[in-house]
């Protein structure tokens, strides 16, 4: 450990190397091969967490105003206004989409980071946005159909100059 950090490994990426030898040395324990596990009583090393730049509503006007793609729009307003992950809402269906509740159901296909799913309360402007897309539907089952979003958001967000930019801001 110490090596690696003389050598200007982050901290972060040494901690994950301690994980991976400790648990290999425990593989060598549990089939007779070694005897201890010198890396078990190292402590992590302390990581700094980067902060995270918020996008404003003036950044995601932008980024919607450079894209020809309605859906690619459609879709940054559903992140926008949910909150929910890239995937997460490539998944939606409209049945998960409840009007009489004033909710929309995130991960119901259980796919979700965590396995879990969750309710997102409708705002005016979720509402608004997802009457919209419904009205233009056609009577898809998806919300989203599979486009190269990631393709559209890299050109959009170059042309804005916000490079900084993924979809988990």
């Amino acid at each position: 450990r110490n090596h690696r950090q003389a050598q200007g490994i982050a901290n972060s990426t040494i901690n994950t190397e301690m994980s991976v030898a400790s648990k290999v040395f425990q593989y060598a324990i549990d089939n007779g091969i070694a005897t201890e596990n010198p890396v078990s009583t190292l402590k992590p090393l302390k990581c700094a967490k980067p902060e995270r730049q918020l996008l404003s509503n003036e950044d995601i006007q932008k980024l919607c105003d450079t894209v020809k793609s309605d859906k690619f729009r459609d879709y940054l307003r559903f992140l926008q206004y949910t909150g929910a992950r890239e995937q997460e809402a490539l998944r939606v269906r409209w049945i998960d989409v409840e009007f009489s509740r004033n909710r929309v159901h995130i991960g119901a296909d259980g796919l979700s980071k965590n396995g879990k799913s969750r309710y997102v309360e409708m705002s005016e402007s979720l509402r608004v946005h997802l009457q919209c897309m419904h009205s233009k539907s056609e009577g898809a089952e998806m919300l989203f159909i599979d486009e190269v979003f990631r393709t559209k958001l890299e050109l959009a967000r170059k042309r804005v100059g916000l490079d900084w930019v993924g979809f988990h801001d």
